[in-house]
């Protein structure tokens, strides 16, 4: 239905998912195979709302498939502060080193975190 509006649609936290089911659960594979690069931005960020420990597993294995499915050029970032409900477990330092970690490619980091960004928002 959103493909009817001319308009880039920034999905949040990985496309987020059941942090117990995983990048597994059905309905997660069927947000991964809507997705449209000329339509569609995944925000990499929150990856501590994918675990119920707070871990980056999940972040990175949906990362993965973000990348599988020729989303590289739509992935963007933010910190996701206020970190709310975890705002006493989370800071900035900490959510930027486990980004870097889950993309694990320092000219990927760079382009989502530079390039990503200014075409999405045309500046």
């Amino acid at each position: 239905m959103l493909k009817q509006y001319a308009i880039d649609i920034v999905i949040d936290y990985f496309g987020r998912f059941d942090p117990i089911v995983g990048v597994d659960n059905p309905d997660y594979q069927q947000f991964l195979d809507m997705l449209d690069p000329n339509q569609h931005w995944v925000k990499v960020s929150g990856y501590y709302r994918l675990d119920k420990k707070m871990g980056i597993q999940n972040a990175v294995d949906a990362f993965k498939l973000l990348i599988e499915r020729d989303m590289k050029n739509n992935l963007i970032w933010g910190s996701d502060w206020p970190h709310t409900q975890y705002e006493s477990q989370i800071d900035f330092d900490k959510v930027l080193s486990n980004f870097k970690k889950i993309v694990d490619d320092k000219e990927l980091v760079t382009q989502i975190l530079t390039e990503n960004n200014a075409n999405l928002f045309r500046f």
